[in-house]
């Protein structure tokens, strides 16, 4: 059986269905092979985006620390900066105890004596307290010096009286020092 050179020889179905998807396959191949590279591409260049912007942070650091070290660098503290607690502030009422009391009074550098006559001095008998506070400066204004005769009643402080026995509303004693910077 000798075939006529005439007639055109059949294609099989499933050959032309492989050649374009053959063809299309490795098309597919190459726009993935593309698309990783252009992938790989973008994130050398965002991370050598990210390397330059951080070699110009740390580059504008340093010369932040170069210009504030020189600016600052001849001016020191002529005088020691002190730096103080909160004053004590007695009132009747005041939810104090006579234990913290005599440990602040000892905190602010008071003696204990038999009787108070000078400044920064103090003297106990059971629940009453005889002071004779300092005078200092505080933020508002200047407090004078005081001779105070303090009453306790259990956990609180029960009265605030001058040696005349006027009644005083509020009394400052000086803040301590609590540190200093040289």
């Amino acid at each position: 059986m000798a075939r006529s050179p005439a007639r055109p020889r059949k294609k099989n179905k499933s050959s032309s269905k492989r050649s374009p998807s053959r063809s299309s396959g490795n098309r597919r191949r190459g726009s993935r092979k593309s698309k990783r590279k252009s992938n790989r591409r973008w994130l050398v260049r965002l991370l050598a985006l990210g390397l330059l912007f951080s070699l110009i942070a740390v580059l504008y650091l340093f010369y932040l620390d170069y210009r504030v070290t020189s600016r600052f660098e001849g001016k020191r503290w002529a005088v020691p900066a002190r730096v103080y607690g909160r004053p004590l502030e007695l009132y009747p009422g005041a939810p104090i105890t006579t234990a913290q009391l005599v440990a602040e009074l000892d905190r602010l550098g008071y003696r204990k004596v038999r009787h108070p006559d000078q400044v920064a001095s103090w003297s106990r008998n059971r629940n009453r307290f005889l002071v004779r506070s300092r005078p200092f400066r505080f933020w508002d204004t200047q407090q004078p010096d005081h001779y105070l005769d303090l009453r306790f009643k259990g956990e609180r402080l029960d009265s605030v009286k001058n040696i005349q026995g006027r009644d005083l509303p509020l009394v400052r004693l000086e803040a301590p020092e609590i540190g200093s910077i040289y």
